[in-house]
């Protein structure tokens, strides 16, 4: 489950919103016939905050993130063996303050922004064969934005200049700088290459834990899709001018200041076009069709609740429905009853006996309008009184 059992900021990963799987039936009852101000939303905001005042130093940068998630490739576009995402919850936006990670140039993210100059913002993708990433092969890609082709093309040199490997060719890309290292114990195969393309650097390694021997050809060629697809799919990426991304704005129609706030700021803090959250799913190929069905086009993760917005109300009773197709027989929940005097949302209890070791708090599902909403908190009382404020923001947005 998504939902962290202590209350600072419920949300670990905008990943895990893809992760969450409920269970349960549909709503019987309809929202026409909901009061709210008979809902008990206890101490939580139930009016639209000022999400101006959630902007930290980075917000525009990973505004411009996002722009450049909507135009990366997801490794299951490229290679359909490759269907599995994230799994660590770790950050997939890059900006100033969250850079990359390059371990093998000797150049980690602390030392990233020191050592290379010009960065502005990228995206970070996962791809995996199977769900569990060391039982086969691996995919990291970095799209990067810099602020000149220059700083671009200078990057790629430092990076690769101390990095282990022999060459190896890239089809169709001869600028690529390509490596590859051979399989050693405690360390996997891999196939890496650099592109500077434009102001962009483009990055691809797979990794392989488990062939033998390890032949480098098939790796090579994904790579040769990726930068293929990722060439392609910028030639659609509208730039913000540099002087302007510090300012970008922080919401989109409403959405971020229409779902729970956060305990404190969090570096996260934006609302996520769909493909960026596919991106970051754990199994991206099987939700990419639910929301696509369901047209959602952007989604908030915020307070313990993510917001998902859809076509019209038709499409967001479907997503609600896709969500409990996909529950896990050892989710480790219950259904619970729903909050009093809102009988439409379908809320979920800890099963006291179930044999699992991941964490599964109490959580409950609404559809207001187009929006579906997903909410947990510390104890079944609490996702109450956080459900009928997030149904009490919703209300007006539709």
């Amino acid at each position: 489950m998504w939902l962290t059992m202590r209350i600072r900021p419920v949300i670990a990963s905008v990943a895990a919103l893809i992760l969450l799987c409920s269970c349960g039936g549909t709503e019987t009852s309809t929202a026409d016939s909901i009061d709210p101000s008979k809902l008990d939303s206890g101490n939580y905001p139930t009016a639209p905050v000022d999400v101006e005042t959630l902007r930290t130093a980075t917000s525009g940068e990973l505004r411009e993130a996002l722009n450049i998630a909507t135009n990366t490739p997801i490794p299951f576009e490229y290679d359909p063996r490759f269907g599995y995402g994230s799994f660590d919850g770790r950050k997939q936006f890059v900006t100033t303050e969250t850079p990359p990670e390059f371990v093998d140039s000797g150049i980690g993210s602390r030392q990233f922004t020191k050592e290379i100059a010009g960065l502005v913002a990228g995206w970070y993708v996962l791809g995996y064969r199977r769900e569990l990433p060391d039982l086969g092969r691996g995919i990291e890609t970095y799209t990067l934005r810099f602020e000149t082709p220059e700083f671009a093309r200078l990057a790629a040199q430092k990076l690769t200049a101390g990095s282990p490997g022999s060459p190896i060719r890239i089809d169709g890309h001869p600028d690529a700088i390509s490596k590859t290292t051979p399989l050693e114990p405690f360390h996997s195969a891999t196939v890496r290459a650099l592109l500077p393309h434009e102001d962009m650097l483009l990055y691809i390694q797979v990794s392989d834990s488990v062939s033998r021997p390890f032949d480098p050809v098939d790796s090579a060629a994904i790579a040769k899709r990726f930068l293929d697809a990722q060439v392609d799919r910028l030639k659609s990426y509208k730039r913000t001018p540099l002087a302007e991304i510090r300012n970008l704005p922080m919401d989109v129609d409403g959405m971020l200041s229409r779902t729970l706030p956060d305990s404190e700021p969090n570096s996260r803090t934006a609302v996520y076009p769909v493909r960026a959250a596919i991106s970051m799913a754990k199994e991206p190929l099987a939700f990419g069709p639910a929301y696509t069905d369901a047209g959602v086009d952007y989604i908030v993760s915020r307070g313990g609740a993510f917001v998902y917005r859809a076509r019209d109300e038709a499409a967001a009773d479907r997503l609600s429905n896709a969500f409990d197709k996909k529950n896990k027989d050892d989710s480790g929940l219950l259904p619970a009853d729903p909050p009093p005097n809102l009988p439409t949302a379908q809320c979920y209890s800890m099963d006291p006996n179930a044999k699992v070791t991941k964490n599964t708090p109490p959580s409950c599902r609404i559809v207001v309008g187009r929006y579906v909403a997903r909410i947990g908190g510390a104890n079944l009382q609490d996702t109450y009184q956080r459900t009928a404020a997030q149904y009490k923001l919703l209300v007006g947005a539709n």
